[in-house]
This record gives C-alpha cells, structure tokens and sequence, in this order.
C-alpha cells in the first residue's frame, strides 16, 4: 500500500552526485517528481520532471502531475517508466551485468593465450 500520492525531490543545482534518496524511492516504485537538474540527469527517465526549481514552478508541477494522473495510459506509462529504471538498477542485475562482463574478460583471455 502506498501512502503517498508522489514523493518529491525539490533540488537545486549542485556539484554532487546523484541522490540515494531518489534511488530508495525507484526501487520502491514511487511516482517520483524530480527538479530538473543535473544529478537527476541519470533517472529522469523514470521520473516526473518539474518545470522548475521555484515555489512556482514547483507547484505548477504538481498540480500538472495530480491532474495527468488521473489518465489511466499516462500513469501506467509513468508505472512502466519507473519499474524499468528500477530494474535496471536492481542489484542483482547489476552483479549478473557486471558477472557477464568478467565472464567475456576471462574467455578472450583464454582464446588469446
């Protein structure tokens, strides 16, 4: 059960990497809004992006989301959006991405030696 309609990450700019925060919201398949700034680059993707990083912005966003979401194609869209980034970003397969990758080292390895 979810208790929360969107949960929302107001950013500003920043030289920091992208927040844990957000990933912890994908990987329990939230609607997420996300401000439209760098660090969230990398999930926009999955996210609702904002208009902007101003109190109005802000809230022309979310009033935009709570009426979209009433569109049953935009929200399972939004649904399917975000449950590929999750997946993608699912440790487990990033471990098998990543137990591939050695696999194909260590073969080319074999063939060249």
């Amino acid at each position: 059960m979810k208790l929360a309609e969107v949960v929302v990450f107001p950013y500003r700019d920043s030289d920091e990497s992208s927040s844990a925060a957000v990933r912890m919201a994908i990987s329990g398949r939230c609607n997420i809004a996300i401000t439209p700034v760098d660090v969230f680059s990398d999930i926009a993707s999955g996210c609702f992006v904002l208009p902007g990083q101003e109190s109005p912005d802000l809230a022309r966003g979310l009033l935009d989301f709570l009426e979209k979401k009433n569109d049953q194609v935009w929200l399972e869209e939004r649904r399917s959006a975000v449950n590929r980034l999750a997946r993608e970003m699912d440790a487990g397969e990033l471990s098998e991405r990543v137990f591939g990758m050695i696999q194909g080292c260590l073969r080319r390895l074999e063939v060249t030696s």
